[in-house]
Parts: C-alpha cells; sequence; structure tokens
C-alpha cells in the first residue's frame, strides 16, 4: 500500500473516530436531559402521593444515568487515547488528542 493511500485510510479513520466522539457527547447530554425529567417527575410524585416510593425510583434513574456516562466516559478516553497515541504520530499536522491532553494535565 502506498503512503498516500495509507494516509488517506488515516484520514478517514481519524474522521470516523471524531465523529463518534461527537456522537457520545450527544447521546450524554440526552441521557442527562431525560435524567433530570425523570428526578423532577418522579419527586413531583412523590411530593404528591406522600410517598417516598416514586423519589426511590430517581435515585435508581440517577444510578442507570450515573453508570450510563461512566461506560461513555470510558469509550471516548479509549477512542482518544487511540488518536493520540497510534493516528497522530502518524500523520502529520494532527494534534487535536496530545493538544487536549496537554491542557487535561493543567486542570485542578
Amino acid at each position: 500500500m502506498s503512503v498516500e493511500i495509507r494516509e488517506q485510510a488515516m484520514l478517514k479513520e481519524f474522521e470516523a473516530l471524531r465523529a463518534e466522539l461527537l456522537a457520545f457527547g450527544q447521546r450524554i447530554t440526552i441521557w442527562q436531559q431525560v435524567t433530570w425529567a425523570g428526578i423532577a417527575a418522579f419527586a413531583v410524585a412523590s411530593i404528591l402521593a406522600k410517598s417516598p416510593y416514586p423519589a426511590l425510583m430517581g435515585v435508581i434513574l440517577a444510578s442507570v444515568n450515573w453508570w450510563e456516562a461512566l461506560l461513555i466516559s470510558n469509550g471516548v478516553s479509549r477512542i482518544g487515547a487511540y488518536i493520540e497515541k497510534i493516528l497522530e504520530p502518524q500523520l502529520e499536522g494532527l494534534n487535536w488528542e496530545t493538544i487536549m491532553q496537554f491542557y487535561a494535565q493543567d486542570a485542578p
């Protein structure tokens, strides 16, 4: 395989992985919106029913959201590491993940 074809293939892979990262971000946003709406609904139901059980459902929903966010974060980390360690060194000019890693180290 020629170098040019290999670089084009790697660039397509990079673009696909970046699209997947954006999809993960959208998925987290949707999950959070659904969770907050559900927690609010269960809290209102708990108050109206004068029972703690609907509020317990809100806690369960929040736990499921937390677990989903953890799984998504794991996927994002794996994709980011692959981009940083495998693709970026071989594609000149691509260093987005490397720069993000640098700034993440300085974050509080």
